[in-house]
């Protein structure tokens, strides 16, 4: 069961999980992240959640939450975790975008000579996560907007 962020332990939203009255995450995290510059862009440092997302370029439909958490994991970070799942069967596994991932969304670029990750369009790592516990993206430097 995953904790409150560092950091935001004493923050309202996160007291029924740091009390292990309420279960934050069920299951593990599937889908793809990016160790993207986002933590340092000053536009995105400035702004609110709704301008967050369009910054980001994502669906705001998605994301109804009243607060939303941006966590860096770094090269570091991201090749560590790596390095910790890369023989790990299902689940818990953080690897590269297939190319057929990569293909279907004009936002991702498959480059094949390199086998650590995908890029997007802005030319920023993309890693793709299978049931990674929640917790591995909480521990890292983070941004809540709302």
């Amino acid at each position: 069961m995953p904790v409150a962020p560092t950091g935001l332990e004493g923050d309202p939203d996160f007291a029924p999980y740091v009390s292990k009255r309420e279960v934050a995450f069920t299951g593990g995290i599937d889908g793809f992240i990016s160790t993207a510059n986002a933590m340092k862009n000053q536009q995105i440092i400035a702004a609110d959640k709704v301008k967050v997302l369009e910054l980001l370029g994502l669906q705001a439909g998605r994301y109804g939450s009243a607060k939303m958490i941006l966590a860096a994991m770094g090269s570091a970070g991201a090749g560590a975790a790596r390095g910790s799942t890369a023989g790990a069967a299902k689940p818990a596994r953080l690897g590269k975008p297939s190319m057929f991932y990569t293909l279907a969304f004009p936002e991702n670029i498959y480059v094949s000579q390199n086998r650590d990750y995908g890029l997007t369009s802005g030319d920023e790592p993309e890693l793709q996560c299978t049931n990674m516990p929640a917790q591995a993206f909480l521990d890292g430097p983070l941004m809540v907007k709302s």
